[in-house]
């Protein structure tokens, strides 16, 4: 769930989709979620306020690349992410991933 969708905001747009597509990425790459606890709470505390930790930390040899995407599709600000998915496209497509 995106932090805009665990406010309750009414108008969640696809960025929200972006969000949750830098989740299962971020899963993908390092093994395990950008949040663990074993309160479900808790959990969505931390996608409301804390920052992931970087995916290269988690996952040793990553390009930047494809970890500043990650950290950008987590923004917890919809306009920090990126424009869309054809704007991801082109990232792993060209930027060195």
């Amino acid at each position: 769930m995106s932090p805009e969708q665990a406010e309750g905001a009414r108008e969640v747009d696809h960025r929200s989709d972006l969000y949750s597509l830098g989740c299962l990425l971020y899963h993908a790459v390092t093994g395990r979620p950008p949040f663990v606890s074993g309160n479900p709470l808790a959990v969505l505390r931390m996608h409301l306020d804390d920052a992931p930790v970087e995916p290269g930390e988690v996952a040793g040899g990553l390009p930047g690349t494809l970890n500043d995407l990650m950290l950008r599709l987590l923004a917890k600000d919809p306009g920090e992410r990126p424009a869309d998915a054809a704007a991801v496209c082109e990232t792993l497509s060209t930027g060195g991933v």
